[in-house]
This record gives C-alpha cells, structure tokens and sequence, in this order.
C-alpha cells in the first residue's frame, strides 16, 4: 500500500501518530513506534514523499505503522519556500476537510499530481493550490453553492458579494458595498471545473503574473475562511504562514463578507 503523510505529531522521542492519505483515497490515523531509529523505517517519516507502508489493525482499533520505505520523494518543494507553503496548505486542507465517510475519488493521485506541478513551475504553486484546494473544499460541500444565489436562490452568472457562511449573492439579495473581486466568483468556478493542465497552459500563455497573483490571493482567502469555518482547529497554520509568505498577508484568514 502507498501512502503520503498528512501530518505527524511526536508523542515521545521516537514514537508518532502519523495521519495518512492511502491510495486507496482513505485517511488513515496510526501509530508509529521508534520511526527514527528502526531500521522498517529507513527514510524516517518526512512529508512530500510517497512511501510504501505497512499497517496493521489491532483488536481495540488502532493501527500500527510497522514499517514506511520512501518510494516517491517530492525534494523540491521543501527547497522553494512558495511550493513549500502551498504543498502543506493542502496537507492542512485534507486533514481538515476531508470525510472518511465521504471520500474524494482518486484523491491520493490527484495530490501526486498536484505536488509534481508544483516541482515542475514553482511559481505557479500557488495557481496549483487553489486548484485543488477549491475542488475538495467544493466536492466536501464546506463552500457554499457557486451555481446559485444564497438569497434567492436564483441562477448566478456574476457575483461581487459574498456573505461568510451563506454563499454569493445577487446584485437584488446583496447589501452594502462589493466585498470580493468580481473575477473570484468565475475564477472559483473554473477551478472547479477545469482540468489541471488546462489551467496551467492557460497561466503559462497569459502574460499577467501579477494580475493572476492578486486574483488568487482573494480567492485562496475565501475558501481558507470556508476552511476555519469547519474545521475545529483554532488556527490552520499552514494557511496563515501560506498567507504571510506567499501574499504578504498577515491577515489572511479573518472573515471574508462577514
């Protein structure tokens, strides 16, 4: 079985519990014992890095991690600080976001793709970010209904209102002033429905990095926030230091059209 890791938290000097994303697109919670210093674990346990693991279930329910071989490392990402905080964002997003009772179909492989993306055009991590980010917050059902207005219900094709924990708005339903860019709410529909390669040989053709940047900085604010709504943490580190070191944005997640 493969395997990448989502998160590792020490609970003694060489014990883990380690969250894992199989390929079979299951989150798995284990536990795994001397990782640093037996030789079943001869790459240790680092993120970004496909491993061939071996699990086993005890009678009382917990899973063991008896042994991770490194089959796949993503090496660069930790070398560019833009892949590096991005990469972890959707390590922060799949553990929070996703329903074991609901899994995302080829997931695992689509995070593959995702971090090889990334390697290939690191400044184009962020793009590749929200990319994912968008589909699995959307497919999770975390943000709210882009094909209709949160006040009327009506079909949407534009929206420049957005109210935390409702949805976008019709220019009849909205109060107040515009509150997100008018290309988020287009640009978080391509997203979603577009495929990766498509969106990224249309990023590559334009020549507006800058424009690009500013679009994608709004819209991976919108869905952290849709994010923090859900999840139980008090603070999704990994989308707070994304905000600061990728968008200079030391308030990257506070409400957005609260």
């Amino acid at each position: 079985m493969n395997a990448i890791i989502l998160s590792l938290t020490k609970i003694r000097e060489t014990d883990a519990i380690v969250d894992l994303l199989t390929d079979a697109d299951r989150i798995v919670h284990a536990y795994a014992r001397n990782y640093r210093t037996s030789k079943k674990f001869p790459n240790g346990l680092e993120l970004f890095s496909v491993y061939d693991v071996s699990l086993t279930s005890a009678d009382n329910g917990h899973v063991w991690l008896n042994g991770a071989y490194s089959e796949q490392p993503f090496s660069k990402l930790v070398a560019d600080v833009t892949s590096y905080a991005c990469a972890s964002a959707l390590l922060e997003t799949v553990n929070v976001a996703y329903a074991e009772d609901a899994p995302m179909p080829n997931l695992f492989r689509t995070m593959l793709q995702a971090f090889a993306a990334m390697e290939a055009a690191p400044d184009l991590s962020p793009l590749v970010h929200a990319w994912l980010e968008a589909r699995i917050v959307y497919i999770q059902q975390l943000l709210p209904d882009i094909r209709f207005c949160a006040g009327c219900g009506k079909p949407l094709v534009r929206s420049s209102h957005f109210q935390q924990e409702q949805g976008f708005l019709c220019e009849a339903c909205a109060h107040g002033d515009e509150n997100v860019m008018e290309q988020v709410f287009p640009g978080i529909r391509r997203l979603v429905s577009t495929p990766l390669q498509t969106v990224l040989g249309a990023a590559l053709k334009a020549d507006a990095a800058e424009a690009r940047q500013a679009l994608l900085h709004s819209i991976a604010r919108l869905l952290g926030c849709c994010l923090r709504d859900f999840s139980t943490r008090r603070t999704l580190k990994a989308h707070a230091f994304m905000g600061e070191t990728v968008y200079s944005d030391a308030s990257f997640l506070e409400v957005v059209g609260g």
